[in-house]
């Protein structure tokens, strides 16, 4: 479902839930129709920075220095926001009355491996030759 049609669907109990990161449901009214949030939380914002390997290869080796020190910065100051933001959209939350729902340390791991198991699905179906390789790259 489209995140611009998620309220109605809530509105109109066509769904009961939703995953979301901990930011930005109160950019979409969302906090309207929540009464609850799982926990643990699963899945983050990813800023990316891409480039065509075209592009990439162009570039002397010095300007690829350059930028990978750039994103490794840009990195850390949005993994840096983003925990901040979290915490604080959780605090807004839990004002607003929504209520967390904490699974068992085995529920957590289960349900955290399963999150994973989905997120590299999609990407597979997406890409099954590159999502394999980008998976091999990236998984423990």
């Amino acid at each position: 479902m489209a995140p611009g049609e998620v309220y109605t669907g809530l509105e109109r109990g066509v769904v009961d839930g939703y995953g979301w990161p901990a930011i930005g449901i109160f950019d979409l009214g969302w906090q309207e129709r929540t009464k609850y949030r799982l926990e643990p939380g699963f899945y983050t914002l990813e800023l990316g920075i891409q480039f065509s390997a075209r592009r990439w290869d162009s570039l002397t080796p010095e300007q690829r220095d350059f930028l990978q020190k750039q994103v490794a910065w840009l990195e850390k100051m949005s993994l840096d926001a983003s925990l901040r933001d979290a915490a604080a959209d959780i605090k807004r939350q839990s004002e607003a009355g929504i209520q967390p729902i904490r699974l068992s340390d085995a529920d957590s791991a289960a349900f955290l491996a399963k999150s994973q198991e989905a997120g590299w699905a999609m990407v597979l179906s997406a890409s099954p030759r590159h999502g394999a390789k980008l998976r091999q790259m990236m998984a423990p």
